[in-house]
């Protein structure tokens, strides 16, 4: 195995953004994580229905702008019922408090924001005893959103439970 071929197939199999750390805890020591990401980078552009995305702090394998619209509908969602339910109690009452989204869901709750924020589909932030939630950017490409207005995705979202 060779270090480009790993952090290739970390990109592909992990469904999120991953950042140069997590990269680095998986290939040599000696690799260049950067390096790899920018070759991979320009690899990926010029060929196929897929890319990599390099922000400020993550890298991520999706699909071409392009390409999104045609495969969204049969695009696997794996987050469970519970857990989904959870992420629209958030994302409707935004910005709201872990303990709200508790009393509203239950305990589990706090397990469920737990795996929402490893998705980085929901954000964070200290907030007395408890913490404030949000959704992110990626909440907003993930469920197909043109938006990341805060206001906009709770009428969106309110529209969906009429």
């Amino acid at each position: 195995m060779n270090d480009r071929d790993l952090i290739e197939a970390a990109l592909f199999v992990a469904g999120r953004p991953l950042t140069l750390l997590e990269l680095e805890s998986i290939v040599s020591r000696d690799a260049d994580v950067e390096e790899i990401v920018e070759s991979l980078i320009e690899e990926y552009r010029e060929n196929g229905a897929l890319e990599i995305v390099q922000t400020d702090e993550d890298i991520v394998m999706q699909v071409k702008d392009e390409y999104a619209d045609a495969v969204r509908t049969i695009a696997q969602r794996d987050l469970e019922t519970p857990v989904l339910r959870t992420l629209a109690v958030i994302a409707f009452h935004q910005p709201v408090t872990q303990s709200k989204v508790a009393e509203i869901r239950g305990n589990k709750a706090y397990g469920h924001v737990h795996d929402l924020e490893a998705r980085k589909l929901v954000e964070s932030e200290r907030y007395g005893r408890t913490r404030m939630l949000r959704t992110t950017k990626a909440f907003a490409d993930y469920f197909g959103f043109e938006t990341e207005s805060l206001e906009e995705i709770k009428q969106k979202i309110g529209l969906l439970l009429r």
